[in-house]
């Protein structure tokens, strides 16, 4: 009884020592680390509204834990989470026999040479991207009724945090379904490609049940149309289309205007995307609903123009390039009186606010070169590392197909980020960033496994 409760002891430290690993960057800096987006996402579901250009699910989830323990600790609630689902991957799917402490040990290794802390920390959803190739990993196995319920639940919830997972799970869900098929030869594993229709359906049922609309996003078009100016497509393609039916004519009125500014132009500048008849009507908004049916001709058709057909197919490949090696942590700018964090905070979170004032990011804008060449350097040797344990696993006959599969989605996973958030967006580091950790992740659970097979096969005998 003694044994175990020492065991029960060392345990909880380490799971301590996790949650401490992972949210270093709160302690250091003061506060949650917010970008602009954030302000949104913490108050959406506090004021009851689904915005215009983000959905409902992560702000739903800050705002539940921020009335029971306030912003200063989400991070914390997140932390825990993250080592929640990381160590039911970790049992369920890759090694059943290692000691408890493994996983702990494994996400203290994580939270020191790996950028996982500063998305932990962030007031961001990009913390649970890569949970959506572990997750859907983890249903293509031969699980129970509840486990499988438990993780579609899971996969569900972090689909409706953000749109760029919605299409990641788009990608993933056939290819692991046919990297299962391939392993196990199991016709059933095509039944769970109805996962699809729950994926595709999810955010709309979100939006519904809040707003009483089934739709998917007032925005998506508008935010595609920025991304075309930021790949040098509109302004050509306004020039050779404009007078025409598919023309946006708010877009038509602003070449000029549009020719002097990235694509963050045609999202916040209010001159372009909203006029005083809009404003007047219902404010910005609705202004936003508005110019995005009115982009729908033009959605339908600027393909089929030759030359932006080629250009955008370029970008794309560039973009995806580009991103799929560009994953430093990132600058986080100061959010300082007028930003929609400070006034959200301000607002709605006024003993948060005081902790804010005091924290290093409301001073000045926040840099972790560091922490980013750590990260390169850690992705870089679990790579080789990664290279090794495949050639030591396959020589001595304990590297399993199963594993190598997994790999090959990861990198499939991680190639469909890059190409989702650099031809979609813009290409940004902390984009890739936010998948990137998976590397080192697995590195280290394949080494344990691999160095481990022997001793698992006496157990189990």
């Amino acid at each position: 009884m003694k044994a175990l409760n020492k065991d029960k002891i060392v345990l909880n430290l380490l799971k301590l020592c996790a949650i401490i690993a992972l949210t270093w960057p709160l302690w250091v800096h003061g506060f949650p680390l917010l970008y602009s987006d954030s302000g949104t996402y913490l108050v959406a579901a506090k004021i009851g509204e689904i915005p215009i250009d983000r959905p409902y699910a992560y702000s739903y989830f800050l705002v539940f834990f921020a009335k029971l323990f306030g912003v200063y600790f989400l991070p914390v609630v997140q932390a825990v989470m993250v080592i929640y689902l990381g160590e039911r991957f970790l049992k369920r799917t890759v090694f059943r026999s290692l000691p408890k402490w493994s996983g702990t040990v494994l996400f203290i290794a994580l939270g020191a040479f790996t950028g996982l802390p500063h998305l932990v920390c962030q007031m961001m959803p990009d913390l649970f991207t890569p949970f959506l190739f572990l997750l859907i990993w983890d249903l293509m196995q031969k699980l129970g009724l509840r486990e499988s319920l438990l993780s579609i639940a899971f996969l569900l919830f972090i689909v409706a945090m953000h749109s760029s997972h919605l299409l990641l799970a788009l990608i993933l869900i056939p290819c692991l379904a046919l990297a299962r098929y391939y392993l196990d030869r199991d016709k059933k594993i095509i039944n769970k490609l109805a996962l699809l229709i729950g994926v595709w359906m999810i955010i709309p049922i979100v939006n519904f049940t809040h707003a009483g609309r089934f739709y998917l996003s007032d925005s998506s078009r508008v935010f595609f149309a920025a991304s075309l100016h930021n790949a040098g497509i509109l302004t050509p393609w306004l020039e050779r289309h404009c007078g025409e039916e598919q023309a946006p004519e708010f877009l038509c009125a602003n070449q000029e205007q549009l020719k002097g500014m990235d694509g963050n132009g045609i999202l916040w500048g209010s001159d372009i995307l909203m006029d005083s008849s809009c404003l007047s009507q219902s404010g910005w908004g609705y202004c936003w609903r508005v110019r995005n049916e009115e982009l729908g001709p033009f959605m339908k058709n600027w393909w089929k123009d030759d030359i932006s057909r080629d250009a955008y197919l370029q970008y794309a490949w560039k973009a995806t390039w580009q991103q799929t090696f560009d994953y430093g942590i990132g600058m986080i700018s100061s959010q300082k009186e007028g930003s929609a964090p400070y006034t959200v905070l301000d607002h709605h979170y006024p003993k948060d606010l005081k902790r804010y004032k005091s924290s290093d990011q409301y001073d000045h804008d926040l840099f972790f070169h560091g922490q980013s060449k750590t990260q390169w350097w850690t992705v870089l040797l679990s790579l080789i590392a990664l290279l090794f344990l495949v050639l030591i696993g396959m020589r001595n006959g304990r590297w399993k197909k199963e594993w190598t599969m997994m790999l090959i989605c990861l990198f499939v996973f991680l190639l469909a980020n890059a190409a989702v958030c650099g031809i979609l967006s813009n290409p940004v580091d902390r984009y890739q960033a936010r998948v990137i950790w998976l590397i080192p992740f697995l590195t280290m659970t394949l080494g344990m496994s691999v160095f481990r097979n022997d001793t698992s096969k006496k157990v189990e005998q």
